[in-house]
């Protein structure tokens, strides 16, 4: 792993694209909504909101310093200092993760959490482990703050024979407007009987997660200029095409890929190293998990 990667990673790891917010929660503004969860708790506990563990399967890309897919093991968790019902400020939030460590052990292995400090993304730690079959089993997670003490939680397992998502190839742009359009071929692959695969589009800049895009199935392109937030001229982006394997209850991640375009609607050249040194959290998976669970619950 080369330094502009490593330093990529220690401040990230999204969804998380994709991916990194939980499944039960989400900001709103600069306001964590925890009503979602429906757990019981008493005051100064820790809750944890929703756990990852998925396989995670990377393209290249120039900006990020890949140059060849990798695979990693997605894990992490979403947490919060007081019991659901009460909403907590994003600054709330981060003062509570400044004095907090969270650790992942598995197999003899611990590793640190990395928190992820995104208003999109307020309540989770994240990290990107190397691939081992020997890795797939439930992680201990460990959440130690000075007021709240040592909880402890656990991720779920990634079930046997769980594949490996192909990554989408040929994705590029009809042109460097920032109406164009991108487009992207699919591989072919069979859906574990009982799963669901989802397709995302996410766009971020170099400060941030911008938009993510629910894709229809089977659909194999997108025009940037439906995107919400708009995209200016003066500006580079990363834009990240993301099929979800999702469990048969359609809330837990099992595996995912992650295809990138470096995209320009200007000729100036992007610096790789703007992009190493930012807080995006490209592997966070949580607004999937949480928009996902929400449509679960209405329908």
């Amino acid at each position: 792993m080369n330094k502009s990667r490593s330093s990529f990673r220690s401040a990230t790891g999204r969804m998380r694209g994709y991916v990194s917010a939980g499944a039960n929660a989400f900001a709103v503004g600069a306001t964590v909504l925890l009503s979602a969860c429906g757990q019981s708790a008493r005051a100064n506990t820790v809750q944890q909101l929703a756990s990852y563990n998925f396989i995670d399967n990377w393209g290249p890309d120039a900006l990020l310093g890949i140059s060849a897919p990798t695979l990693y093991l997605g894990v992490g968790g979403d947490f919060v200092p007081n019991p659901p019902g009460a909403s907590i400020s994003y600054s709330a939030m981060q003062a509570f993760a400044a004095q907090t460590t969270v650790t992942a052990s598995q197999g003899g292995l611990t590793t640190g959490l990395q928190y992820l400090n995104s208003p999109i993304l307020p309540n989770q730690w994240f990290a990107e482990i190397p691939y081992s079959p020997s890795l797939t089993g439930p992680w201990q997670l460990s959440v130690t703050n000075p007021s709240t003490g040592t909880s402890n939680f656990s991720t779920y397992a990634i079930p046997a024979n769980t594949p490996v998502l192909p990554l989408v190839t040929n994705i590029k742009a009809s042109s460097n407007s920032a109406g164009a359009t991108i487009s992207w071929s699919s591989p072919s692959f069979t859906v574990p009987t009982g799963d669901q695969v989802s397709t995302y589009v996410f766009v971020y800049d170099s400060q941030a997660l911008r938009d993510v895009i629910q894709l229809a199935p089977n659909v194999t392109s997108y025009d940037l200029a439906n995107l919400p937030s708009g995209l200016a001229s003066d500006q580079t982006y990363i834009i990240s095409v993301q099929p979800f394997l999702f469990d048969e209850t359609g809330t837990r991640v099992l595996s995912v890929s992650r295809s990138f375009l470096d995209f320009s609607p200007t000729s100036a050249v992007p610096e790789p190293s703007t992009w190493a040194m930012m807080l995006l959290g490209f592997a966070c998976v949580g607004v999937v998990t949480y928009r996902r669970s929400r449509e679960l619950r209405i329908a």
